[in-house]
């Protein structure tokens, strides 16, 4: 216990040894009755202090020792009104009385198991602390807070606006302002120079596991002080501005925004809305993938100017072959992804819907499709059509190589393999066929007739053609 917790006590137990001397010396001889006055007040004291400690273990989930001595610090603390701030982290929210925080003094949070905190004093951050009750020092107070739930955010117009139409008159200049900037927030423009104006939204969380640091949403001390140390500050706005340009969960949706417009800018419109045999899919829907792998993934596919990927070629500029025969795709580091990894962050999911243009572009679009339609139907069927020839040919080539490696096994577990004449591998090779029927649930009811001829043929075998 500190210098300042016994001195506290000793002043409370003076006082009541003032107030029981009074009575004493009301009650007649004094001198008779100090060796029991000083024994009542040494039980006093006593009895004071083993009470404060016993009960002030219950009144927090306290476990260790330690812990539980600070809690009686913590009460006495109180009883003398010198404790510091007592504050409730719930969802990364402050709860506190009033003018609670501006207390000095050795104090005490506790965060439930959807927080965590990073503390510091003025000159410098201490620690981060997650889920359960933490006592504080004198010096020390709580710096940003974290909620552990998965976060999202969004950018984008509302969903009732229009963001492309002029100024109404019944909008004031403000609501305009505001109008516009959800606008520009989310706006990218096409290599043929057309706007485009999207809902952005992205969910995310603290960059921990699940059930990490004792709570199921996940608590990593490292990430709690990248996610609050690294916010930006600007001095030169206001603190209503400031706090919300420093909030951790405004990053995440404006990478995500910054991406699309990067990745948009290297097709036309067009080309948005056409099938590509190279990336196997729609090239919106690529966009769109590109920019989850961009927050997602630590390595991406490099593109050229046009959207392209980037192959690798050797010293004569021809393409170089991997394994399974194609072309090798070069790879990129997701500045993104570290970037989001530097502030404690692991993004889940990147939505980009709701695309709008502008209203001459939209009929020019609709037009197009109304007459293109058949043409872009037959692509389209000619895309699945290969796709599904390239699966087919693959599932054949697979399904060779199984059956080979079935009937086969039989032969390739003999030991004496090399010492077998023709009829003896043909045995074994039937053996196996008939192995791989019978084993095959699905092969069963298609091959019945096969697994008879193939143990007529095996009887055939064994007794000898001689004998037949």
């Amino acid at each position: 216990m500190g210098r300042s917790q016994l001195t506290r006590i000793g002043l409370g137990a003076a006082g009541l040894g003032i107030i029981y001397l009074l009575f004493a010396l009301w009650g007649g001889d004094l001198v008779g009755k100090i060796p029991s006055l000083f024994l009542d007040l040494l039980l006093c004291i006593a009895g004071l202090v083993f009470w404060l400690f016993f009960f002030a273990q219950f009144l927090l989930p306290v476990r260790k020792k330690r812990d539980r001595q600070l809690a009686a610090e913590r009460l006495f603390d109180y009883l003398s009104g010198y404790h510091g701030a007592a504050l409730f982290i719930e969802s990364g929210g402050l709860r506190e009385r009033k003018n609670e925080v501006q207390r000095k003094g050795p104090g005490l949070i506790w965060l439930d198991t959807a927080s965590a905190a990073l503390l510091r004093t003025p000159t410098r951050y201490t620690r981060a602390v997650g889920p359960g009750i933490v006592f504080t020092s004198s010096s020390e107070y709580v710096g940003g807070t974290v909620d552990l739930h998965l976060q999202s955010s969004r950018l984008g117009p509302k969903d009732d606006e229009d963001a492309f139409i002029a100024r109404l008159k019944r909008e004031s200049k403000t609501d305009y302002d505001l109008r516009q900037q959800r606008r520009f927030d989310t706006q990218g423009i096409t290599r043929d120079s057309h706007e485009i104006v999207p809902n952005i939204s992205v969910s995310f969380r603290l960059d921990a596991r699940d059930g990490e640091g004792g709570t199921q949403f996940g608590y990593r001390a490292v990430s709690v002080e990248r996610a609050i140390s690294g916010r930006p500050i600007d001095a030169s706005v206001g603190e209503e501005l400031k706090e919300k340009d420093a909030n951790w969960q405004y990053l995440p949706v404006h990478l995500a925004a910054n991406v699309w417009r990067e990745t948009l800018a290297k097709f036309t419109l067009t080309e948005l809305f056409e099938q590509s045999d190279e990336v196997r899919q729609g090239i919106l829907q690529f966009v769109i993938q590109y920019v989850r792998d961009r927050l997602q993934k630590e390595f991406v596919t490099r593109l050229d100017e046009y959207g392209k990927p980037v192959y690798q070629t050797d010293a004569r500029h021809n393409l170089v072959l991997g394994q399974d025969g194609n072309p090798i795709i070069l790879q990129e580091t997701s500045r993104e992804f570290q970037i989001l990894q530097s502030r404690g962050l692991r993004v889940t999911g990147v939505n980009i819907s709701n695309l709008r243009f502008q209203p001459e572009v939209e009929k020019e679009l609709l037009n197009n499709w109304k007459t293109t339609w058949l043409e872009r139907a037959r692509r389209e069927r000619e895309v699945v059509e290969k796709r599904r020839s390239y699966a087919s040919e693959e599932g054949r080539q697979t399904a060779v190589v199984d059956f080979a490696n079935a009937v086969s096994q039989e032969l390739g577990s003999h030991s004496t393999a090399e010492h077998l004449d023709g009829k003896d591998i043909l045995k074994l090779l039937i053996q196996g066929n008939l192995q791989l029927c019978q084993g095959d649930p699905l092969l069963i009811p298609i091959a019945a007739e096969d697994v008879s001829h193939l143990r007529e043929l095996l009887e055939w075998l064994e007794k000898g053609p001689e004998e037949s």
